[in-house]
């Protein structure tokens, strides 16, 4: 399926898992802790994942895979992204990777989007997910000129056509960056900040959800301390987003979620 389908279950917004704070650094949520997590997102309707190959230095895409093995991975929707470089070491030094990581951002730039890096960023996120139906795959925060220039979003959609993934999406942080997505042919997600998403203009917004193109939000806890105060704050917007991201690793609160957007 390429997109939530056009329906009264299009028109509704949907509640997805986060995976952040899964495998960072000074957290690590058991393969079973997870999988509990993906039961209860299935059953609550919440089948969007929203992971990177940065989460954890690839420890999060690895833990959905394993978690995922025993819960029924047709019904999840993954959506993962790539652009930063970061060390995937191999075993026994994986425990390594996240301290690594640091090291490597202060001497190496941290993010690349050229095809190369891009190509090999899509293959290693889908031997860590083993196999997991990858809903979209994106750009992680690329800044202003790759989005001017458009080739790494010709390099995605290129792997799209090959059948790797659903869709290409872009995930950026910035506002700015933001004002620039409507412009961008090829894409079919586009992942924002919730803060992001209500200061871009209203035309910009329009123009994204007219074009069709899937609008997934996450940090909405920025709006307001209050979780459900926050999801209305955002259901109340003249251009609702299609997906709201909520990072928790506690399933109550994901049920909690579900039912402030229903």
């Amino acid at each position: 399926m390429n997109a939530i389908e056009r329906s009264e279950d299009r028109d509704r917004i949907h509640i997805g898992v986060g995976t952040a704070n899964l495998r960072s650094l000074g957290r690590r949520s058991s393969i079973r802790d997870v999988a509990t997590l993906l039961r209860a997102a299935v059953e609550l309707g919440a089948t969007t994942i929203d992971t990177a190959d940065t989460y954890g230095a690839g420890s999060a895409e690895r833990a959905l895979a394993a978690a995922a093995a025993g819960v029924g991975s047709r019904d999840l929707r993954v959506i993962t992204k790539g652009g930063y470089v970061f060390p995937d070491l191999p075993m026994p030094l994986r425990p390594l990777n996240q301290p690594a990581k640091k090291l490597v951002g202060a001497l190496v730039p941290r993010q690349r989007f050229d095809a190369a890096h891009l190509r090999r960023a899509w293959s290693a996120s889908r031997e860590r997910l083993q196999g997991l139906p990858v809903h979209a795959y994106c750009l992680h925060n690329p800044p202003a000129s790759v989005l001017r220039a458009g080739e790494a979003v010709q390099v995605l959609d290129s792997l799209r056509a090959s059948g790797a993934f659903d869709m290409v999406g872009v995930s950026v942080d910035d506002t700015a960056d933001a004002a620039l997505l409507p412009d961008l042919d090829g894409l079919g997600l586009v992942e924002l900040s919730a803060h992001t998403w209500r200061e871009l203009p209203a035309a910009a917004r329009a123009r994204l959800k007219g074009r069709g193109i899937e609008i997934v939000i996450n940090r909405a806890l920025h709006l307001h301390p209050d979780p459900a105060t926050a999801l209305q704050m955002l259901t109340a917007m003249d251009q609702a987003p299609d997906v709201i991201i909520v990072g928790t690793r506690n399933p109550a609160h994901l049920a909690a979620a579900v039912e402030a957007v229903a």
